[in-house]
């Protein structure tokens, strides 16, 4: 099976590519996160998952969607990087079995900080 949810060592989903073996670990649940990519029998990705443990710490590592902004705006509600990487994302597998997709649903008007429709 290409994509898998797993518990160990934190709640996460598993994409392993059909023809390579290389890996995704995804954590849709918490902003789309990408937390292990291996590659080549290789982990490619620098991820602290003691930091991850605990929803009050920052997470260190893997690969965050940022949106709207990396970074922050002084004097502007939005907050630190965006709130994609706060909100959570569902997963699925391409109809080619070739990958994984993540998306985030919105609602026309989707947070105050940020109020520019989505599609």
């Amino acid at each position: 099976m290409p994509l898998s949810q797993r518990a160990e060592p934190y709640p996460h989903w598993t994409y392993t590519h059909p023809a390579t073996g290389d890996q995704l670990l995804l954590v849709p649940e918490r902003g789309g996160l990408v937390t292990g990519w291996s590659s080549a029998g290789r982990e490619r990705l620098y991820f602290d998952a003691a930091r991850f443990a605990d929803p009050a710490l920052s997470v260190r590592g893997g690969i965050p969607v940022l949106f709207p902004i990396c970074g922050g705006l002084p004097d502007h509600p939005l907050p630190q990087h965006g709130f994609a990487r706060d909100r959570p994302w569902s997963l699925a597998l391409l109809e080619d079995g070739e990958g994984c997709g993540c998306s985030c649903a919105t609602t026309p008007a989707p947070w105050p900080c940020f109020p520019i429709p989505s599609a």
